[in-house]
């Protein structure tokens, strides 16, 4: 199993909805292999939309956390 060292982490907490994708399609645009952003989250509406577009754009949802009322998330190419 190979590992994901994560370059990032960005707390988009304080967005709604599809709000976070215009942030984490920049980011996830400069990831090569084996690299990852760590992505903090609020609402569990966008955090399926992330995991959505996760899907949709071939990369790996690495892990997936639930701490106290937010949403810690681990994206990999």
């Amino acid at each position: 199993m190979s590992m994901s060292y994560i370059i990032k982490e960005i707390d988009l907490s304080e967005s709604s909805c599809s709000g976070p994708i215009g942030e984490l399609s920049g980011i996830v645009s400069e990831l090569k292999s084996g690299e990852a952003i760590k992505v903090i989250i609020s609402m569990e509406d966008t955090k399926r939309i992330i995991e959505s577009w996760v899907k949709k754009k071939g990369l790996k949802l690495v892990t997936e956390v639930k701490d106290n009322s937010k949403y810690v998330l681990v994206i990999s190419r």
